[in-house]
């Protein structure tokens, strides 16, 4: 069932991003697609479920010198947060690359190369990991606001709960929605951390770490109650993270070209040829009620006409 309703979501896609082929800057959200960027620039790529390069489109340079993290909004808008000097923004964008909303937020993103990961809550609330700040944004509310403060935050990730794991460079927190102080997760010593993830099928929690002598370049797996670290493989300047729907985990990095893992973290493969520290997937989305009506509708007629056949004919 969920391969058919990706497939659907997928053709759906195609056919929106064909009816606008003309704008160069177009770009396709197809469902289990990924989409990377970097902080050296204002392109987002785009690749296919293979891990071949599709298109990109380039920000203007109005909303911001760099694009850094990702993430695809309940809108079905690909948000993208921009450094924009002493502060940054956050753009929406359609599939026709043009920028639907604009948010702005205090905290400087361009001060660390990891800085501007975003992460989506459960109730359409987005977060931004902004220097030593986490920043809380509301979907049409155009300023963000600083909800928890803690030593370099480089990124968040969403619980069941509707808690946020907050990552900094020393430590895990978990926060409520608005930002209050629940628990830290202090099962391991974590020191430089950059990237997180959670899964919720088996409460573990992945992190990437540049770390410290001995521990350098780590992709661990952690217990989600206790911290404890089940299992952690080096690659080089691991940094943001995103589990796929396919339950592989997407892994940018400073210097080498993404990289998929399995929940145990054995390598799969590489995301594309070239090095991108910023990651997400188009989520596979279940269709609306009315795509699968005309979809019903379709195969009905198809019956139809295998149905009026003379007997004997060739379906061939």
């Amino acid at each position: 069932m969920h391969r058919n309703v990706g497939a659907l979501a997928r053709l759906a896609a195609s056919i929106v991003i064909a009816a606008t082929a003309a704008s160069a800057q177009a770009m396709a959200f197809l469902p289990g697609d990924s989409y990377t960027s970097d902080y050296s620039s204002r392109t987002i790529n785009h690749y296919d479920a293979s891990g071949k390069f599709v298109d990109s489109l380039v920000v203007p340079s109005s909303y911001g010198s760099e694009v850094r993290g990702l993430a695809f909004g309940q809108d079905h808008l690909l948000y993208a947060v921009t450094s924009t000097g002493s502060n940054f923004h956050v753009i929406a964008l359609d599939q026709t690359g043009h920028v639907q909303h604009t948010y702005s937020g205090p905290g400087y993103v361009g001060g660390n190369i990891s800085s501007g990961k975003i992460t989506f809550g459960a109730d359409g609330r987005f977060y931004v990991a902004a220097a030593n700040n986490l920043v809380e944004f509301k979907t049409g509310t155009p300023t963000g606001k600083v909800i928890h403060t803690a030593n370099q935050v480089f990124d968040s990730a969403l619980l069941p709960s509707g808690d946020i794991l907050e990552l900094s460079a020393y430590g895990i927190d978990e926060l409520t929605a608005d930002g209050a102080f629940v628990r830290a997760i202090n099962g391991t010593w974590l020191v430089d951390a950059r990237g997180i993830a959670y899964d919720a099928a088996t409460n573990d929690i992945y992190v990437s770490m540049l770390g410290y002598s001995g521990e350098f370049f780590r992709l661990m797996r952690l217990d989600g109650t206790t911290g404890k670290v089940e299992k952690d493989v080096n690659f080089w300047y691991a940094d943001d993270l995103y589990l796929t729907s396919n339950d592989r985990l997407l892994v940018g990095s400073r210097t080498l070209a993404p990289e998929f893992f399995d929940l145990d973290l054995n390598p799969l493969g590489a995301l594309g040829t070239k090095q991108q520290m910023f990651v997400t997937q188009a989520p596979v989305a279940v269709p609306e009620p009315s795509t699968l009506a005309l979809f019903a509708l379709g195969m009905l007629a198809v019956l139809g006409v295998a149905r009026r056949r003379p007997a004997g004919m060739s379906t061939r």
